[in-house]
C-alpha cells in the first residue's frame, strides 16, 4: 500500500509539473521528431530544387515551432528560406533571412551552424560585390571556428578570406590567411591544400614574387595529378603561364596555357578553352605573332559568343582592339570599338535589369510571406483554442486524482498513526524487560563477587586466594561486558547492539581491572583501534585482558617489571591482539599447552574457541603475547 501512495503521488506531480510546462507551450519527444522528420523533407525537397513544395513545408514546420516554442526549428526555416532566396538570386532577402536565423545564438543547435550561416552571408556579399561586408561576415565565422576550435572549417574560411583580400589586392592579409590554412591542412595535402597552394602562390604572383610562387605552383600541380583531377591541373597550368609571362619567360609560358588548353579540350570545357585560347592570344599579341593572335583571339570569341559570356567577350574585344591598333587596321579597330562600347552599354543595361528583377522578385516574396505569416497566425489562433480545451479538461483529471491520493494518504496516516500507538506501548514494556534483567544480572554478579571476596578473607592458603581473586577478575569482566551491553542500546532503547565497538568496552574494562590489582609503580600504555566485534568475541578478550593484568600484577613485585602495553588493530581481515611487558618472560623451552598456570591454559582455550593463533615472544626485554582472531563479517 506504501508503494501505491508514493507512485500515485508521482503521477500527480508529474502531471502538475506537466501542466505548467504546457501552459508555456513546451515540445515533447515525438513532436520534436516530427517537425525534425519534416525538416528532413525540406532538406530533400531542396536538394530536388522543388522549392515550391519546400515552402509549404516550412510554414507547416514555422507554425508548429510557434506552436510548441521550439526555437531551434524556428531557426532553421530561416537558414532553408534564405537559400532559396539565395538560389533565386533574390539576395537581400537571402541576407535578411540568414540574419535571421543567427539572430539568437543560444536557440540554434550548434556553434558550427551558426559559423557556417554567417559564411553564407559573407559569400552573397561577394556576390554583390560589397567586399567590406563580406570581410566583416567571413571574419566573425572565423573567430566562431576558433573557439569552437573546429580546425576543418577554420582552414576552409580562413582559404575563403585570403581570396577576398586578394580579389581586393589586400595582399598581406591574402597571404596570412593563406598561411594559416596551409599550415591545418598540410599533414594531409589533399585536395583542398592543393587548392589553397594555389591561391597562396597566385597572389605572391599578383605581389611580383614569381621566384617564391613557382615552388607551390608545381607541388600544387603534383597533388592534383596525384588525385586525377585534371580541370584542376588546368587552372594551375595557366597560373603558371601567367607567372613566366611574368617573368618574361614567354616560351615557358606558352608552354603552360598549351597544356592547360590540352586538358580542357579534352574535357570539352568551353568557357575554360575561351578562357585559355584569350591568354594565348595576349601571349602571341607579345610576340608580336599577329596572324597566331588574331586566330586565338577569334576562337576565344566564337566561344564566348556561344556560351554568353559577356565579361570575356568585353576583354577579347579589348585585346582586338589592340591587335588592330598594332598592325593599322583602323576601320577594324573602330568597328570593334563600337561594338565594344555597345556590348559596355548592354551590360550595365543588363546588370540594371538584373538588380530590378531581383527587387521584384523580392517584394513579390516578401508580399508571399506576409500572406503566410498571416495564414500561420489564424492557424496558431485555432490550435491555442484546442489547447485550452486539452488542459481544461486535464485539469478536471488531475483535481479527481488528486482528490482520490488525499484519501488514499489520509487512510494510510490513519493506518500508521494506530500501528504506531502498538508499538510504542510494545517498546516500553521491552525497555522494562531490559533494564529488570540488567540489574537482576548486575545483582546477581556483584552478589557472586561479594561472596567470592568474603570467601578469600578466610581463606589461609596462598593458592586458594589466588584462584579466589582470578574468578573474581572473570565476574569483573562479564560484568563489564554486561554494562557495555546495556549502555549502547540503539537510540530508542527497544533492543540491544548486536556489534561492540571494541576500543570503547576494553579501555573501560582494562582501566578498572589495572588500577584495583596493579602496584602504584606500574604503568599502563593503551593503543586500542576501533573495531566492531560480537558480543561472544567481546567477551573472551576482555577475559584474555583481565587474565594478562592479573598475571602482570602477581609478577610485578618479584620480578621489578613496571609497564604493561595492550594494543589491539585491524590487519588483513584479522582482529590483532598484542599485550607485552617488561617482566622475565616465559622460561626455556616454554609451551602454552603444557603451562602450568590454569590463566595461560585459559587463554589458549579462549584464542582457540575463537579459531585464532597465539604466539609468544621474547624480545629486546619485551615479552609479547600475539593473538590473530579472524574477524567475521
Amino acid at each position: 500500500m506504501r508503494v501505491l501512495v508514493k507512485c500515485i503521488v508521482a503521477i500527480i506531480v508529474f502531471y502538475a509539473l506537466s501542466s505548467c510546462v504546457r501552459q508555456q507551450g513546451p515540445i515533447d519527444d515525438s513532436a520534436r521528431n516530427h517537425i525534425d522528420s519534416l525538416l528532413g523533407n525540406v532538406n530533400r525537397l531542396l536538394i530536388g530544387s522543388d522549392y515550391d513544395s519546400a515552402r509549404i513545408v516550412l510554414r507547416s514546420i514555422d507554425s508548429l515551432s510557434e506552436l510548441y516554442r521550439y526555437a531551434p526549428a524556428k531557426y532553421d526555416v530561416y537558414a532553408n528560406q534564405a537559400w532559396i532566396f539565395e538560389q533565386e538570386y533574390s539576395y537581400d532577402s537571402a541576407i535578411s533571412y540568414y540574419e535571421l536565423s543567427t539572430s539568437q545564438p543560444e536557440f540554434l543547435r550548434d556553434s558550427n551552424t551558426l559559423a557556417d550561416r554567417i559564411a553564407r552571408v559573407g559569400r552573397i556579399y561577394r556576390l554583390l560585390g560589397r567586399f567590406d561586408k563580406s570581410v566583416e561576415a567571413y571574419e566573425r565565422a572565423y573567430w566562431i571556428a576558433e573557439e569552437i576550435k573546429d580546425e576543418k572549417m577554420v582552414a576552409s574560411l580562413s582559404n575563403r578570406l585570403g581570396i577576398l583580400f586578394s580579389d581586393l589586392e589586400e595582399h598581406e592579409n591574402a597571404i596570412h590567411y593563406f598561411r594559416i590554412s596551409l599550415l591545418i591542412r598540410e599533414s594531409k595535402k589533399d585536395f583542398n591544400y592543393a587548392r589553397t597552394l594555389h591561391n597562396f602562390a597566385t597572389t605572391l604572383v599578383d605581389l611580383d614574387s614569381i621566384e617564391d610562387a613557382l615552388p607551390y605552383l608545381y607541388e600544387a600541380l603534383e597533388i592534383k595529378d596525384s588525385l586525377r583531377n585534371e580541370n584542376s591541373m588546368a587552372y594551375t597550368y595557366s597560373g603558371l603561364g601567367t607567372a613566366y609571362r611574368k617573368l618574361g619567360n614567354l616560351v615557358l609560358s606558352k608552354e603552360m596555357f598549351l597544356k592547360a588548353y590540352d586538358i580542357r579540350r579534352r574535357l570539352n570545357d568551353k568557357q575554360g578553352l575561351g578562357q585559355v585560347l584569350f591568354r594565348l592570344g595576349n601571349l602571341e599579341l607579345l610576340n608580336s605573332n599577329f596572324v597566331k593572335a588574331e586566330e586565338n583571339l577569334d576562337k576565344a570569341e566564337s566561344y564566348a559568343l556561344e556560351l554568353g559570356h559577356p565579361e570575356l567577350l568585353r576583354e577579347i574585344l579589348e585585346s582586338k582592339k589592340d591587335l588592330y591598333k598594332a598592325t593599322d587596321r583602323l576601320r577594324e579597330w573602330v568597328a570593334t570599338d563600337q561594338v565594344f562600347d555597345v556590348l559596355t552599354d548592354s551590360l550595365q543595361r543588363e546588370q540594371r535589369l538584373r538588380v530590378q528583377e531581383a527587387q521584384s522578385k523580392a517584394e513579390l516574396q516578401r508580399e508571399q510571406q506576409r500572406t503566410a505569416l498571416a495564414e500561420q497566425g489564424a492557424q496558431i489562433a485555432r490550435l491555442e483554442v484546442e489547447s485550452e480545451r486539452q488542459k481544461g479538461e486535464l485539469r478536471l483529471v488531475l483535481i479527481f486524482v488528486a482528490l482520490l491520493a488525499l484519501l488514499i494518504i489520509g487512510w494510510q496516516l490513519w493506518q500508521l498513526r494506530k500501528r504506531n500507538s502498538v508499538l510504542i506501548a510494545l517498546n516500553n514494556r521491552i525497555k522494562l524487560i531490559t533494564d529488570n534483567a540488567f540489574h537482576s544480572q548486575k545483582n546477581a554478579l556483584g552478589l557472586i563477587s561479594a561472596i567470592l571476596r568474603s570467601k578469600a578473607r578466610q581463606s589461609e592458603h596462598d593458592k586458594e586466594l589466588e584462584v579466589l581473586k582470578d574468578v573474581e577478575g572473570k565476574i569483573e569482566a562479564l560484568g563489564g561486558v554486561a554494562k557495555y551491553l546495556f549502555q549502547t542500546r540503539i537510540a530508542d532503547n527497544t533492543a540491544v547492539a548486536a556489534r561492540i565497538q571494541l576500543a570503547s568496552y576494553l579501555e573501560s574494562l582494562i582501566n578498572d581491572t589495572f588500577a584495583s590489582v596493579a602496584g602504584d609503580k606500574a604503568h599502563l600504555k593503551l593503543d586500542l583501534e576501533d573495531i566492531a566485534v560480537n558480543s561472544t568475541e567481546a567477551l573472551n578478550i576482555g577475559l584474555i585482558a583481565n587474565e594478562a593484568i592479573t598475571n602482570f600484577s602477581k609478577y610485578a613485585a618479584t620480578s621489578g617489571a613496571d609497564k604493561l602495553q595492550i594494543e589491539t588493530r585491524k590487519e588483513d581481515g584479522e582482529l590483532l591482539v598484542q599485550i607485552r611487558d617488561n617482566g622475565p618472560g616465559f622460561p626455556e623451552g616454554f609451551k602454552i599447552s603444557k603451562g602450568s598456570g590454569f590463566g595461560m591454559q585459559m587463554i589458549a582455550n579462549l584464542v582457540e574457541d575463537m579459531e585464532g593463533v597465539l604466539s609468544t615472544l621474547r624480545k629486546e626485554g619485551w615479552t609479547l603475547i600475539r593473538i590473530s582472531i579472524p574477524l567475521n563479517a
